[in-house]
């Protein structure tokens, strides 16, 4: 199984390793990492968090194109139903 590690930050430009999805799978028009450390730090208006939605949502929908499912998901394992092998 592989792990999947999300960062509501821009983990390239801090320096974090192994992310998958954040704000560097789509940077076009983007929130500066002081703009998200200060709406982390204290409540944004809604029209902000919607945004910041609207964002987290299409970087997963862009790292799900870049990683397909029937190419990361692998299962050795039997299937089994009923307590039976099948």
């Amino acid at each position: 199984m592989e792990l999947l590690r999300v960062c509501a930050f821009p983990a390239c430009r801090l320096g974090y390793e192994g992310i998958g999805i954040s704000p560097d799978c789509n940077p076009e028009n983007r929130a500066t990492p002081r703009e998200l450390f200060n709406w982390a730090l204290g409540p944004a208006e809604d029209y902000i968090l919607d945004k910041l939605c609207e964002d987290g949502y299409s970087d997963a929908v862009v790292w799900a194109k870049q990683n397909p499912v029937d190419e990361i998901v692998q299962d050795d394992q039997p299937y089994i139903g009923n307590n039976a092998v099948s």
